[in-house]
């Protein structure tokens, strides 16, 4: 896993933002598991990008269908549980 941590220029500070790399999908699934929990008090958001910055149609319809394939999976994980 690589890990980015984003940081002011100026003042090298932490943003409060960073990129992970995830080597494989069990560690995504891990990690997307800790969406809206706590860290050190404050609220953290895990999402899925595609990569690049921007708003286009293309990187829009890349990421809902990262997304619909993660539901997917995250569904048939669930289903298997309660088996």
């Amino acid at each position: 896993m690589e890990i980015r941590l984003l940081t002011d220029r100026k003042t090298k500070r932490s943003r409060g933002i960073a990129f992970a790399t995830l080597e494989d999908s069990w560690q995504l699934v891990k990690a997307l598991r800790v969406h809206h929990s706590r860290l050190k008090g404050r609220m953290i958001n895990v999402e899925r990008t595609c990569g690049g910055g921007g708003n286009s149609e293309r990187r829009k319809s890349k990421i809902k269908a990262l997304r619909e394939r993660q539901g997917t999976k995250v569904l048939m994980e669930v289903r298997k549980q309660v088996q």
